[in-house]
Parts: structure tokens; sequence; C-alpha cells
């Protein structure tokens, strides 16, 4: 009978020293958050098959499993082919906070020659956006 009772204290003490960590770390029926990614990208090709220039948005938010609760860094991700450059590239973010998704944009002037973000000189010239949805 003393072995049993001893068994019990042991482990009523291993539950109060459990539920007070909880209850003093704040940790009950909270959800951490959680840095995650979301990317696209969008390769483009000449008629006749030769990658000219992609397109592409990287960004970072954090989550709580539910919400999407700060915008961290959105970067473009654009490359060229040979003779092609781009300019007057825009990242952001078009989603709000507090939302079940997270959507970043990047859009970038491609241009069949040179091109600045004061002039361009070339052939052709496109502008081109993508944007990137995650989900908590």
């Amino acid at each position: 009978m003393r072995e049993f009772f001893k068994i019990m204290r042991y482990s009523m003490l291993a539950v109060v020293i459990f539920l007070s960590s909880n209850f003093v770390s704040g940790n009950i029926n909270q959800a951490s958050a959680v840095t995650k990614s979301t990317s696209n990208y969008q390769q483009y090709y000449s008629w006749v098959g030769v990658k000219i220039f992609k397109t592409g948005v990287l960004g970072w938010y954090d989550s709580n499993g539910k919400k999407v609760t700060k915008h961290n860094k959105v970067s473009q991700q654009h490359s060229t082919g040979v003779a092609w450059s781009f300019s007057n590239t825009q990242s952001y973010w078009t989603s709000t906070l507090n939302t079940t998704q997270s959507k970043a944009y990047s859009q970038a002037k491609f241009v069949l020659g040179i091109s600045s973000s004061s002039f361009s000189i070339g052939l052709q010239s496109t502008t081109k956006g993508i944007t990137a949805t995650g989900k908590p």
C-alpha cells in the first residue's frame, strides 16, 4: 500500500509540474508563428523554342497555422537570355494580414536590347508580372 501512495505522489507531482510550466509560459491553446515561403516562376520562349527570359517572385511570411500574421521580404527573381535585359522591377505584397492566404507580386520590363531605369534601346519590349500565393 505504501508503494501505491509513493507512486501516486510522484505522478501527481509530475502532473503539477507539467501544468504549471505550460501556464507560466502561456503556451496552452496558443499556436506559434512559423515562417513560410511562397514562390512562382514563368519561363518565356521565342517562337523557335529558345529561352529568352524568366520572371518570378519569392516571398516570406509568418503564419500561426490559420492566418497570415506578418509579411516579410518579397524579392523579384528575373533572369534573361542573350541580348535581353530587364529594368523597372517591382515586388510587393498584394494581400492583407490576418487572411487565409498570402499573395506576393513581382513585375519587370523586358527589352530585346539595352535597358535601364531611365531609358531602353531595343527592338522589342514587354512588361510581365507574376503572382505567388501561399497558404498558412
